[in-house]
């Protein structure tokens, strides 16, 4: 992983596995592992596929990942800013 934070707490968890403090932060994220994995991939669709991915069309992937754009986490991270 490129990313020091993420290794770092990967080797964590893979050491220690998650704490309750940790569980009960993450319970009310409104998003999951899946959102994380398809956002990356999904990114490009709106500029891939611009005849099938509009507002009339497609209403809900394209206010998912407006929503997932707006996401702090995803935010900091330089490459999935979408363009």
């Amino acid at each position: 992983m490129s990313n020091p934070e993420m290794r770092r707490n990967w080797a964590i968890i893979a050491e220690t596995g998650y704490s309750e403090e940790q569980l009960a932060d993450a319970r009310p994220a409104d998003y999951s592992l899946a959102d994380i994995k398809w956002y990356s991939m999904a990114l490009g669709l709106p500029h891939m596929l611009p005849d099938l991915c509009t507002r009339d069309i497609a209403p809900r992937t394209l206010a998912w990942l407006s929503r997932m754009a707006a996401r702090a986490a995803v935010a900091a991270l330089e490459e999935f800013r979408p363009k």
